[in-house]
This record gives C-alpha cells, structure tokens and sequence, in this order.
C-alpha cells in the first residue's frame, strides 16, 4: 500500500545492542516489541510513504530528545 511506518525504539543504558539485532545487524523488532521498548507508526493513506525521520533534539524544553516524521510529497 506504500503507506510507510516508522518504528521509534526507546533505549535504556543497559539494552544492548545484540539484544535488539540479528546476526546481519537488523532490528529484531519481535524482540524489542516484547520487552515494550518500541512504538510503531503506520501511515494512513495509500502511497503516503511515511519514512521520514530526524532527531531534532529537545524542542520543547522537556528534558528528553525529540524526533519528526514526515512523508513523501
């Protein structure tokens, strides 16, 4: 549907990061999903193509890092 997602990982001094790959480097997102450390973003609309992503840093003075998402236009 090339709606797109986005999965936003939160990570914590002690998760390596062997726990959260397989053996080629890639996220093992059944891993992660089970141990409540991501969220994910799917886009709404056919062809949306949600996959735009950037930290930002701390925009809105809260003391934690944010991120955007965009989509394609």
């Amino acid at each position: 549907s090339n709606a797109g997602e986005v999965y936003l990982i939160f990570g914590r001094p002690d998760l390596s990061w062997n726990a959260i790959t397989d053996v080629n480097g890639n996220f093992n997102l059944s891993n992660i999903y089970q141990a409540n450390r991501m969220v994910r973003f799917v886009g709404r609309t056919t062809s949306e193509q949600l996959s735009k992503v950037s930290g930002v840093g701390d925009i809105n003075n809260d003391g934690f890092a944010d991120f955007t998402m965009g989509t394609h236009t």
